[in-house]
Order: C-alpha cells, then sequence, then structure tokens
C-alpha cells in the first residue's frame, strides 16, 4: 500500500457522503491496475484489461458530472453514459448503480473494434486517456 504523506487534495468533495471524499490520488488507474497490467501507461492499461482480458468499466467524470461505462459482454461495444437517478439520494455515489449490465440507451459511442475505443472516442473535447485521469473508477470488472 502507498504511503500518503502530507496534505491530500480534495478532487470530488462529498462524493459518498457528508465530508466523504474523493481525493486527487484516487483518480484513474489504482495500482492493483497498473501492476494486473504491467504497465504505468495509461492506454497499455486499458489495452490489457478492458480489451484483453475483456472487463467491464464504469467510472465518474467529475468535469461534467456523469457516469460513463462500457459493457464489454454485448457485441457491438457500446459506451454508454450510465443512467442516474438524482432522487435516490444527495451524493453522487448513490445516484448511480455504477452497473454496465443495466447501462440504460444513452450509447455515446459504438464500434465493432474494442481496440479503437482509446484512440477515437472523445468526451466533451478530451481524449479518454484524459478523462480517465481525471476520474474516479467505480466498476473494473
Amino acid at each position: 500500500m502507498t504511503e500518503i504523506i502530507g496534505t491530500r487534495k480534495i478532487a470530488i468533495p462529498n462524493f459518498f457522503n457528508k465530508d466523504c471524499h474523493v481525493y486527487e490520488d484516487e483518480l484513474g488507474w489504482l495500482e492493483v491496475d497498473k501492476r494486473d497490467a504491467h504497465s504505468l501507461v495509461s492506454k497499455e492499461i486499458w489495452d490489457n484489461l478492458v480489451c484483453l482480458v475483456g472487463l467491464n468499466i464504469a467510472f465518474y467524470y467529475p468535469g461534467n458530472d456523469t457516469f460513463y461505462g462500457l459493457h464489454r459482454e454485448s457485441f457491438p461495444y457500446k459506451f454508454y453514459i450510465l443512467p442516474r437517478d438524482r432522487s435516490r439520494g444527495k451524493y453522487p455515489v448513490q445516484q448511480c448503480k455504477a452497473d454496465t449490465h443495466n447501462h440504460g440507451d444513452q450509447v455515446i459511442y459504438e464500434t465493432t473494434d474494442v481496440y479503437c475505443i482509446w484512440d477515437n472516442l472523445k468526451i466533451d473535447g478530451h481524449s479518454l486517456e484524459y478523462i480517465i485521469s481525471k476520474s474516479y473508477i467505480l466498476q473494473l470488472n
């Protein structure tokens, strides 16, 4: 486990509940993801865990306050804005199940080649590398 020295900067305030935040060092790929992929390079982690192994991924991007997901068990591959019900609770994590099996119908990218998602998907004009580095990954399974 990585030791955190000094003050941690809050990235997403009150994400889980009051005063339970997501910190900047918790955004993007986890250390276990990097170890599993044998890489520190974001694209290589994506290629290994999502494309090759076939894991589903769900994450929250605070830049536009949106939950996203890719469900790898369906074909063609569809990248979704995940359903969100703000009436389920005050805090973001309560509002989305982050379940790629229950992905709703807001498809933002569709392809038959899962490897092309990394280079072609843009969210608010940003690359997937940027988006993941600024996002809190909720599910990678």
